[in-house]
């Protein structure tokens, strides 16, 4: 699909459900009478034609009209696919309407309904992550994840136990890799922005440079804490709950030390690598832990792991928050070119912050 074709797609899911937004925020007596009526078991279709005389979708597209934005009423199969699905999958991602639904899309991106449930499902968590970042937490409960499926659902005592789905691995893409580098500095116009810029570097870390799951943490106001806010990748939502760390001279110390520093590595194919630990401009350090030199006892014990890249996010001369990425659910080796990408994307995301007003 064209970049220009998704754009318009983006803008007609974005802008097609104005009228419901719009009446809902500016209502006044006449919302407490939908709610009224929602409450007593009205339908909603029902209640819109006794409040308004038209349902919110009809008043989205007088909205429209008025505003001299009839492109967008086009009415794309494409948006009503994403509107039946986020509906069916409200009660499980294993309904027969949600898998109907399903199917359809992964016939229009021609790939297996595996994988194309696995992306879906990816995106509502990365959607709750979004949310939760930008505030907006208690709208969550609106969009089905897996996690949330489970947790509503008890099994059936009697079921046969289903084998879990293997994890779809991500796969490295040098050319949309320099593809989201570039569009990274459109996506932030000052520091409000901020979400939406670290939402698309631990995209780009997930999705250009293959890592499995990639978290950023965040310093507290009060400089105490290290926060797991933001994440893209597989099994990512276990991960952010158990990367919570207690800030210290200590552990800045530990994250700080090295500068050019370069020890011996396990030999691969029977050459030696450098143990990876290099300074952006303005003295972020970024490491590669490993079985032999495995990171400090405060990471591995909240990640469970040994492999992994670390980068401390300084701006103004200060650490504000820390990139973690590994390959635990798929149990690939981390390699080079991994690190390079790594790399890339955290010293970008630390030029673009710089760069922006304040």
């Amino acid at each position: 699909m064209r970049r220009d074709e998704s754009e318009r797609l983006f803008v007609e899911a974005l802008l097609g459900s104005i009228g419901h937004m719009a009446f809902w925020c500016h209502g006044g007596e006449f919302a407490e009478r939908m709610d009224a009526l929602l409450k007593a078991g009205e339908s909603p279709a029902q209640a819109e034609l006794a409040v308004l005389g038209m349902t919110l979708r009809q008043f989205s597209r007088e909205l429209l009209h008025a505003w001299d934005l009839d492109a967008v009423l086009t009415d794309s199969p494409e948006v009503a696919m994403a509107e039946g699905l986020s509906r069916a999958a409200q009660q499980d991602w294993g309904n027969p309407e949600a898998r109907k639904v399903t199917q359809r899309i992964a016939t229009l991106l021609k790939q297996p309904i595996d994988e194309t449930l696995s992306r879906l499902q990816h995106n509502a968590e990365q959607a709750c992550l979004l949310a939760t970042a930008l505030g907006a937490s208690a709208v969550t409960k609106w969009i089905a994840t897996p996690a949330a499926a489970s947790e509503g659902d008890a099994p059936e005592a009697d079921a046969a136990p289903q084998p879990a789905a293997e994890p779809v691995p991500p796969q490295a893409d040098p050319s949309l890799q320099l593809r989201m580098l570039t569009e990274m500095s459109t996506v932030a116009g000052s520091r409000k922005d901020l979400p939406m810029l670290f939402e698309a570097s631990l995209e780009g870390l997930h999705r250009a440079v293959g890592l499995d799951r990639c978290v950023l943490c965040l310093m507290t106001p009060a400089r105490d804490r290290l926060l797991a806010r933001l994440g893209a990748g597989l099994g990512v939502v276990e991960l952010r709950a158990r990367l919570q760390l207690q800030w210290s001279a200590l552990l800045e110390s530990e994250l700080q030390a090295g500068g050019s520093e370069r020890s011996a590595r396990p030999p691969r194919g029977g050459v030696p690598l450098p143990r990876n630990i290099e300074r952006c401009e303005e003295g972020s350090a970024m490491r590669w832990y490993t079985a032999e030199q495995p990171p400090p006892i405060f990471l591995s014990e909240a990640v469970g792991v040994s492999d992994c890249f670390i980068a401390t996010l300084t701006v103004d001369q200060k650490i504000i928050g820390l990139f973690y990425a590994d390959q635990h659910p798929t149990q690939r080796p981390l390699t080079e070119d991994g690190f390079e990408g790594f790399r890339r994307f955290v010293a970008q995301t630390e030029l673009i912050v710089r760069g922006l007003p304040r």
